[in-house]
This record gives C-alpha cells, sequence and structure tokens, in this order.
C-alpha cells in the first residue's frame, strides 16, 4: 500500500510541474506577443537603441504614459509603433518631436543625424514622463 500511494503522489507531483511549466510558457508567449502590460495606462520601457543618448542611454528604464497624438507637443519624447512585425513584436520607438506637419509627427533621436519618416497620428501611443526629459 505505501509505494502505491508513493507513485501516485510521485504522479501527481508530475502533473503539478507539467502544469506550471505550460502555465510559465503560456505567460512568456502573451509577453513576447503583447509587451510589458499596461497598468492605469502607465508602461515601463527599456531603452534598447543609442537614438536618444546622453539623455536616454542605453539599459535606462524609463516610465510611459499612454496618449492620443493629440496631447502631444512638440519637444515630447514620445513612443510610437514602427508597424514592423519582429518575431511577432511590434516595436516600440522612442523620440522626440520635432515638428508637427499636416501629414503628421517629425520625429526623430537625439542622438540621430536625420528624422524618422513621416509618423501617422493613429501610432503614436505613448509620452516619456519619467524622466523628465
Amino acid at each position: 500500500m505505501g509505494a502505491r500511494i508513493k507513485r501516485l503522489v510521485e504522479k501527481l507531483i508530475s502533473v503539478c510541474l507539467i502544469m506550471a511549466v505550460a502555465v510559465a510558457c503560456s505567460l512568456l508567449c502573451t509577453f513576447l506577443v503583447s509587451g510589458v502590460p499596461t497598468i492605469f495606462g502607465v508602461r515601463p520601457l527599456i531603452v534598447v537603441s543609442g537614438s536618444m543618448e546622453p539623455v536616454l542611454p542605453v539599459g535606462s528604464l524609463v516610465v510611459t504614459k499612454a496618449v492620443t497624438a493629440e496631447e502631444v507637443e512638440v519637444g515630447d519624447v514620445v513612443g510610437y509603433w514602427t508597424g514592423n512585425h519582429f518575431i511577432g513584436i511590434n516595436p516600440i520607438i522612442l523620440h522626440r518631436v520635432i515638428a508637427i506637419t499636416e501629414e503628421g509627427y517629425l520625429l526623430k533621436g537625439d542622438n540621430n543625424e536625420t528624422a524618422d519618416p513621416v509618423v501617422k497620428p493613429e501610432r503614436i501611443t505613448y509620452r516619456v514622463v519619467y524622466p523628465e526629459v
């Protein structure tokens, strides 16, 4: 009887471990597809390129707030969706608004020589609120 209970407990532990791994994999896939979750309209992001140096060095943690394009002003550092998907991820670019035109928004990394192609208003989703830039 003792050996039977031991096998039953081992099977139960195995099933629990398999379920835990499945849940972890599911959460990882969700994270990769949708990115870091937004909480109360606030989303932390990590700077992954040098385009905004020295203001936002690579590896910096920034806090962004969800905004509409109408709330954005020249001089703001905003996050916009590129529309380019890489392994299911649609990266957010953090650049400064240098002009607002009828065609859209002109953005440029502080460390870049040239501006980005015109960004349509619907692609702008976040403004950097911390650190103040």
